[in-house]
């Protein structure tokens, strides 16, 4: 096996040999070691190039043109192909409740 091969093994190795020390970090008594640890722990991990762009310029990238609409109350339901001519579209059914 040459070292390009083994390359991938040993990063997983190293991840989870970090995570592990998160783990003990966190110790018995704090709180456990949720997802958002796990995410923070890769995010720091990248370097600058790998990050990439803001969340909101990567948004703006392909999202230029923007109107406002109007959210009627109500529960959602999505048509699909349920709607032959529009199966994108959504209806929202209001739930009247009767008051006595």
């Amino acid at each position: 096996m040459n070292s390009i091969a083994k390359l991938p093994n040993y990063y997983r190795y190293v991840r989870t040999q970090e995570i592990q020390a998160m783990v003990n970090r966190s110790g018995k008594k704090g709180r456990r070691l949720g997802p958002q640890d796990l995410a923070e722990s890769i995010w720091h991990s990248l370097s600058e190039t790998e990050k990439g762009p803001l969340i909101i310029e990567w948004i703006k990238s392909f999202c230029s043109g923007t109107e406002v609409v109007e959210i009627p109350e109500g529960k959602p339901e999505a048509l699909g192909a349920a709607d032959m001519f529009n199966p994108t579209s959504v209806n929202f059914k209001v739930v009247r409740k009767i008051i006595s």
